[in-house]
């Protein structure tokens, strides 16, 4: 599992705190450059990422895609965009491109409330950050 995000910015801590607590689940919490994923999931055949997103959803609201689903996703105004420059979905299409994708990835998001400079994850983000630890602990 990889999350991925940024600390300072709010819900955009999202996939970050959901890597940070997992016990039984190897994971990633990748802050910085988004492309760095690829180097890591090279050795994995299955590869979850979770991603704070900004849809227009209520916040805290979970949405998955797996890969089959990305393709669907329209261009325009990234439908999983946090803070980074390169969101999931347009990873996941990099990777393809390159020939690296792992044989089964999904990404989940978790919609944001806010990516406030020096804010702490709102009380629904911090929820369903609490529920996707468990079931991924779990799964």
């Amino acid at each position: 599992m990889i999350g991925m995000g940024n600390r300072v910015r709010g819900d955009d801590a999202a996939g970050l705190a959901v890597a940070d607590g997992l016990r039984s689940t190897e994971s990633l919490a990748l802050q910085g450059d988004p492309t760095s994923a690829i180097d890591r999931w090279c050795d994995f055949d299955r590869v979850v990422l979770v991603d704070a997103t900004r849809s227009g959803r209520t916040p805290g609201a979970i949405t998955r895609l797996s890969r089959s689903e990305i393709t669907t996703v329209s261009p325009g105004p990234p439908r999983f965009a946090g803070t980074h420059s390169i969101g999931p979905v347009e990873l996941i299409r990099l990777a393809e491109v390159l020939g690296v994708l792992p044989a089964t990835i999904e990404v989940i998001g978790i919609e944001a409330e806010s990516f406030a400079h020096g804010a702490a994850l709102s009380r629904p983000v911090s929820e369903s950050v609490a529920r996707m630890i468990e079931e991924l602990d779990h799964a």
